[in-house]
C-alpha cells in the first residue's frame, strides 16, 4: 500500500508541475527534472523507492504521449535527423 500512496503522491506533483509548466510555457520535462531535483536536495526529506516496472509502464508512457502529441510536424521534420542519428547511436 506504501508504494500506491507514494505514487498518488507524486502523480498529484507531475499535475501540479504541470500546471506550473504551462503558465509559465516552460517544457513540461525540464520542469519534472528541476522538481525531482528539488525533491532530492530536502534535508531528511522522505526517502521515495519506487519499483522501476512501475516508473516504466505507467509514469514514462503518459509523459511521452504528451509530449508527442504536443510535438509540431514541421519542427519535428525540421529535427528529424538529428533525433535518427541520436536514437541509432545511443541505442548502439
Amino acid at each position: 500500500m506504501h508504494q500506491v500512496e507514494t505514487l498518488a503522491l507524486l502523480l498529484a506533483a507531475v499535475g501540479i508541475v504541470g500546471v506550473i509548466a504551462e503558465r509559465y510555457k516552460a517544457p513540461l520535462p525540464m520542469m519534472l527534472i528541476f522538481a525531482g531535483i528539488l525533491l532530492s536536495v530536502i534535508p531528511n526529506g522522505p526517502e521515495i523507492e519506487l519499483d522501476p516496472e512501475l516508473i516504466f509502464f505507467v509514469i514514462l508512457p503518459p509523459l511521452l504521449y504528451i509530449e508527442a502529441y504536443q510535438t509540431p510536424w514541421k519542427r519535428l521534420k525540421d529535427v528529424g535527423d538529428l533525433v535518427s542519428a541520436q536514437a541509432f547511436g545511443l541505442v548502439i
